[in-house]
């Protein structure tokens, strides 16, 4: 058997690769062209940076507005508003949509009545408190209990 060569015996990439000599001379600079930027301008920066307030949501056709006691099952385009008396989260099922993290059931009260909305959600639990106002604006109305 004979002994192990110095280039076996050193298995690191330096000893395959040699090392690419550096030029002595420093680069120069050209003062003729234009420094390379990330390709933004500058108001597309401050832009960004300070974005415009959040618009208040308004829908994009006309919902009759009414108290829940004159909430009827099917199909109708209504806005009511009213405090939210409470809250439960619902424990994701096989009926829950792909899309949906999750369910909050609120019960929203007003003068007239009381109904459980559901807001289902997909990044975020939805903020809302016990006692807060909130307006509801919906398509289509399940059946219900008086």
């Amino acid at each position: 058997m004979t002994a192990p060569t110095s280039k076996s015996t050193n298995a690191s990439i330096q000893a395959f690769f040699p090392p690419t000599p550096i030029p002595s001379s420093s680069p120069t600079k050209r003062s003729s062209s234009p420094a390379i930027g990330d390709g933004f301008t500058t108001s597309e920066i401050e832009e960004a940076l300070k974005p415009p307030p959040a618009k208040t949501w308004q829908p994009p056709g006309d919902y009759t507005e009414v108290e829940i006691r004159d909430l009827y099952p099917g199909p109708q385009v209504v806005t009511f508003m009213g405090r939210v008396a409470n809250i439960y989260d619902v424990i994701n099922s096989p009926k829950t949509p792909k899309s949906a993290k999750g369910c909050a059931k609120l019960t929203v009260k007003d003068d007239g009545g009381a109904i459980t909305v559901r807001v289902w959600w997909a990044s975020r639990y939805p903020i809302v408190r016990l006692g807060g106002l909130v307006s509801v604006w919906t398509g289509h109305s399940k059946s219900f209990r008086v």
